[in-house]
């Protein structure tokens, strides 16, 4: 008999000590969410404040949403806030969006915050290097870029953050790294077979623009007819699209030392643009 009736209290006991800590954690949990709805309160006032353009009110609900966020230390409330006032001090204090700014990178080495998280901090830092024009600007937009192809891999977008990767490194005049992301675009491309036309019109124009630049016209040309293409059955009324495609013919077939195709394309794409200026009543001198 003592056995079974030991045996009895001992999962009496285990089920007392479970109930015991899941009340605990329901209480933090309740504690967690209540805390949450009055940041979110405070930040919807924010907002409010701030759609109203009293920007001293947004400015001490925002003070007062981040402060009651910290001390819950929940982080998604922190997240939410943060994200409101890298809006809201963009274009209203230097000093305020640095401060939220690094903020943003406390939270991120703390947590093991995602993609979508990290592009918000990027987006901040650049426009606060750009503002000040600091050349480091070129490696938060890199970043940003990474962690957004980060969030779109495998999928149709994927094509688009290689192309615009490779065209950050063309305007840092940085031939060899845009080449490597214009090389990975054409994988892409060669092993999904994507169906996305304006994926590929977009590629079509990087890839043009960096071929010419590294010296290779064949495959600058081959770009452009491919882009020629698309653009023809996407937007057969984009005139100037369509006239912009047929002058860089033009400038190709002259690199090529073609000059009676480079004429050519030349003298069809002036065709266009005027006959597109005389539609819209634009007078060329």
């Amino acid at each position: 008999m003592a056995l079974p009736f030991l045996l009895f209290m001992f999962v009496r006991i285990i089920f007392a000590f479970l109930l015991v800590l899941a009340s605990f954690f329901l209480f933090i949990s309740f504690q967690n969410s209540s805390k949450n709805t009055a940041v979110d309160a405070l930040k919807d006032k924010a907002l409010e404040f701030e759609s109203n353009q009293q920007f001293d009110s947004a400015a001490f609900y925002f003070a007062k949403a981040r402060a009651l966020a910290d001390k819950s230390n929940v982080k998604e409330s922190r997240q939410a806030v943060l994200e409101a006032e890298i809006n809201f001090w963009v274009n209203r204090s230097d000093k305020k969006l640095n401060e939220v700014i690094s903020q943003l990178h406390l939270l991120w080495a703390v947590y093991n915050i995602d993609a979508k998280f990290r592009i918000n901090y990027y987006d901040a830092k650049s426009i606060l290097f750009l503002k000040n024009a600091v050349p480091d600007s070129f490696d938060y937009f890199f970043d940003k870029t990474l962690a957004e192809l980060k969030i779109n891999k495998n999928t149709e977008y994927e094509i688009t953050y290689y192309s615009l990767i490779a065209q950050l490194f063309m305007a840092n005049d940085d031939l060899f790294g845009a080449k490597k992301y214009v090389v990975l675009a054409e994988n892409c491309i060669r092993e999904n077979s994507p169906k996305n036309k304006n994926e590929l019109s977009a590629y079509f124009f990087v890839a043009t623009e960096f071929y010419l630049k590294y010296g290779d016209c064949e495959k600058a040309l081959k770009a452009t007819l491919n882009s020629y293409e698309i653009v023809k059955s996407v937007s057969p009324d984009d005139k100037i699209e369509i006239s912009n495609i047929l002058n860089n013919l033009g400038v190709i077939y002259e690199c090529l030392e073609d000059s009676e195709n480079a004429e050519k394309y030349y003298d069809e794409s002036l065709k266009l643009i005027l006959k597109f200026d005389q539609n819209s009543g634009i007078a060329i001198t």
